[in-house]
């Protein structure tokens, strides 16, 4: 059986996701300061801290950026690297 893994951890990951598809870095990265996603899977942990870099990238803090992705990579590098292709442009 499949986790859905509901819940308001699971939550703070769409409170994250939803502005940085909008263009609202601030919110995201406010949401994801406060966030306690310790009972969330790996890959979800882990796409937490990739929307987190793309809000950074979007207030062109570079650092905290790559920091953000070393630290979704240091979770589950395989999720990663098979979003990096995914997410190329064509």
């Amino acid at each position: 059986m499949k986790s859905t893994e509901l819940g308001p951890d699971n939550g703070a990951l769409y409170e994250v996701a939803v502005p940085v598809e909008l263009g609202d870095a601030g919110h995201a990265l406010r949401v994801g300061a406060a966030a306690d996603i310790s009972s969330l899977s790996s890959e979800r942990r882990a796409r937490l801290h990739v929307n987190l870099a793309r809000a950074h990238a979007q207030r062109r803090q570079v650092d905290e950026a790559v920091a953000a992705l070393l630290e979704a990579e240091s979770i589950t590098s395989e999720q990663i690297h098979n979003q990096a292709g995914k997410s190329r442009p064509r």
